[in-house]
């Protein structure tokens, strides 16, 4: 029989469904700013699996993914485990509609383990990773790039192949275009080469994890309509079947551009693989191998051969 669940303030029932500020952080005027997290207790025993949202809370795909995940989809009497999910994981920046935290200009996405005497983002950061990450079967990252872009999962590398192999496994399950990556050195705010992501800090320490890339929109609904949400569920449903929390079969991600095989964000000097220009060069001589129906399009960081470019949006942020 599966047993309470708790994360800080907020506590489910084996079967339950709650949500609730997890915490508190004070700013310097004193104000409170809650984070709000919420729980999905299954009626049975299984893995745990974290989820966040809105670590850049001008990207609220996620957020989107989370709510009509734990609102419309997941049936805490019929799952096998849990679903800890934080859907504005960074409430200080989502009250400035910032890119990162404006209190102390640090980026959540790699704050992590985080310190209790850190700076304020910090400490949200170590309340999520001693809260919810330790312990974890599975944490996933839901982020979004600039419309239109390739939707794809970034997954890290570690010293223990069994878990690299096991992160690997889920990617491949979310459908989505899996890219590997070796830190967050990609010039967004508030990073440095050598920072690690959140899921690839939790590679790091055992336990699988991998960061999902939506396509953004300038109008985020929470009524699950937008393709980008539709396939951000998909993909969370897939990875749960995976795990055997939840029944059914895996459904494919045939709504958006998939491609096979395995690709990289740099090369050892920083640059990008040429895997990425062969597949660029396929598509536009017309050999589609592909999954998917919708044509490469161009802008952001791109990698190209002479005739097409694939999106990647790896260094678009709204700030």
């Amino acid at each position: 029989m599966a047993k309470t669940v708790s994360v800080g303030e907020v506590a489910a029932k084996a079967g339950e469904t709650k949500w609730g500020p997890a915490t508190w952080v004070e700013a310097r005027d004193s104000t409170r700013v809650g984070l709000p997290v919420i729980i999905v207790n299954g009626a049975k025993d299984g893995p745990k699996v974290v989820l966040c949202g809105a670590t850049h809370p001008t990207e609220l795909s996620g957020t989107a993914v989370i709510h009509d995940l734990t609102r419309n989809k997941l049936n805490p009497a019929e799952l096998k485990g849990t679903i800890i999910a934080f859907p504005i994981a960074n409430p200080l920046a989502m009250q400035f509609g910032r890119y990162v935290s404006p209190h102390d200009g640090a980026n959540l996405a790699v704050s992590y383990p985080g310190s209790k005497n850190g700076s304020i983002t910090s400490r949200i950061a170590n309340f999520i990773w001693n809260e919810a990450t330790l312990g974890a079967d599975l944490i996933m990252d839901l982020h979004e790039n600039v419309s239109p872009c390739l939707l794809f999962s970034l997954v890290g590398t570690c010293k223990d192949k069994q878990v690299e192999r096991r992160t690997l496994q889920l990617a491949e399950a979310f459908g989505l275009t899996v890219i590997r990556t070796g830190g967050a050195d990609l010039g967004t705010p508030g990073t440095k080469g050598g920072d690690l992501y959140w899921a690839e800090e939790g590679m790091a320490s055992g336990i699988p994890g991998f960061t999902v890339e939506l396509e953004g929109s300038f109008e985020s609904r929470f009524d699950g309509s937008q393709p980008t949400v539709q396939i951000g569920v998909r993909g969370v449903m897939n990875t749960l079947k995976t795990l055997g929390m939840i029944e059914g079969r895996l459904e494919s991600q045939d709504r958006t551009l998939v491609l096979e095989g395995e690709y990289s964000d740099k090369s050892k000097q920083g640059r990008a693989r040429q895997q990425i220009r062969r597949y660029g060069r396929q598509i536009a001589q017309g050999n589609e191998n592909r999954r998917g129906h919708q044509p490469l399009r161009g802008g952001g960081r791109n990698y190209q051969d002479a005739n097409r470019r694939l999106h990647l949006g790896l260094d678009d942020h709204r700030s």
